[in-house]
This record gives C-alpha cells, sequence and structure tokens, in this order.
C-alpha cells in the first residue's frame, strides 16, 4: 500500500514595518487569525539576519514574502526600508499599504506618492471586489494611511484605481503584488482575500 505524503502547508515570510514591536503584535495577531493555511514566520524590518536565514534556508523554502504596513509615514527621511535582499530572490511579493507605496518609491519616483498633512491619518471602510490577478468575491476592507499612490512606472499594472488613488497594481516582472488596503484587519474579509492568493500562489507554482 504506497502512503500518500501530505503536501507541505506554504511558507510565508511577514516582514513588519512597524516602528515597535507593540504596534507590531497587534498586526501579528490579525495576520495569524486571516492567514489560516500557511505557515508564518514574522521577523522585523532591521533583522536582516532573520530574514537572510529564511531566504537562504534551502530544506525548507519560503514561497512568498508579505511586507506590512506601518505608522511611518513613506517619504521621511527616517522611514524604514524594506531589507533589500528580498529583491535579488525569486519569490512572489506581498506588499501591503506601507509595502505598496515603498514598491512604488523603490521601482518608480518620489512624485508617485502623494500625502495627507503628516499626521492626519484617514481610516476608511470600503467594499471591493477583486478580478485579477486573481477573483475574491466583495468583501469589506479597511484602510488605515496618510500616503498614497498615484502613479507606477508604465511596465507596472495600475489592477484597480478611484480618482488618483491606486488601490492595487503587480509588477508581474517581479512577481510583486501592492495592495493599499489591510485585509488582515476584519477576520472575514482577511480569510477570503489569502485564502484566495494562496490558491493562485498555489496555481502559479505548479
Amino acid at each position: 500500500m504506497k502512503i500518500m505524503k501530505r503536501k507541505k502547508r506554504p511558507k510565508i515570510l511577514i516582514i513588519l514595518m512597524y516602528s515597535n514591536k507593540d504596534i507590531g503584535e497587534v498586526f501579528r495577531a490579525n495576520f495569524i487569525k486571516s492567514i489560516r493555511k500557511a505557515r508564518l514566520c514574522f521577523r522585523h524590518w532591521y533583522d536582516n539576519k532573520g530574514i537572510i536565514e529564511l531566504l537562504d534556508n534551502k530544506e525548507d523554502k519560503l514561497d512568498a514574502i508579505i511586507i506590512s504596513g506601518s505608522d511611518y509615514y513613506i517619504l521621511e527621511r527616517n522611514s524604514p526600508k524594506v531589507p533589500e535582499i528580498i529583491f535579488k530572490y525569486k519569490i512572489h511579493i506581498l506588499a501591503i499599504c506601507y509595502g505598496m507605496q515603498y514598491i512604488a518609491l523603490r521601482f518608480g519616483k518620489r512624485s508617485y506618492i502623494n500625502n495627507k498633512k503628516y499626521g492626519n491619518i484617514i481610516i476608511y471602510d470600503r467594499k471591493l471586489k477583486i478580478d485579477y490577478p486573481f477573483d475574491v468575491k466583495t468583501a469589506k476592507y479597511k484602510y488605515i494611511h496618510n500616503d498614497y499612490v498615484v502613479k507606477v512606472n508604465k511596465n507596472i499594472d495600475v489592477v484597480m484605481k478611484r480618482t488618483r488613488n491606486i488601490d492595487i497594481l503587480y509588477y508581474k516582472k517581479r512577481d510583486i503584488l501592492g495592495i493599499q488596503f489591510h485585509p488582515e484587519h476584519y477576520k472575514r474579509s482577511g480569510r477570503l482575500f489569502y485564502d484566495a492568493w494562496l490558491s493562485w500562489l498555489s496555481r502559479k507554482n505548479n
């Protein structure tokens, strides 16, 4: 009788971009509630050694990286940088809020980012139906931000946009998906989004 090996759940590195561990722990808990079908590894943006160790583990490879949101403002001088090493690996990246803004800036220009007056954080909910690069039925998502992306380079697709604000972008060449909203904030919409995202990753990798 042939014994079938159980397929490992995908392994995801989540890089927390927050200013301190207490804020990071709140969002860490939200990710854990929302992403049920993966093994999650959390590292803070300044933990280069820990991030490199995960990237270089050939026996248990990462399937994707998530760059989290942040309480920093992307255009400020002291805003944290995403560890450059992650862009040297052929691995899918999901960039959330601050992460998406970082991608637009990293592969574009400062003029691609607009902002409200510093300190004037806007918080609101919005229902979205996502059709590309994978389908997610209509759900309510939380937006928490000051800066927002208004333009990207020509080789980056604008997937969803309203007025000037870009909600979703996809840099297909580098396999980077950027979203302005926080799927992990609400458990229901988070599970809908991340289940669809993981299924899409599975199809891409097979």
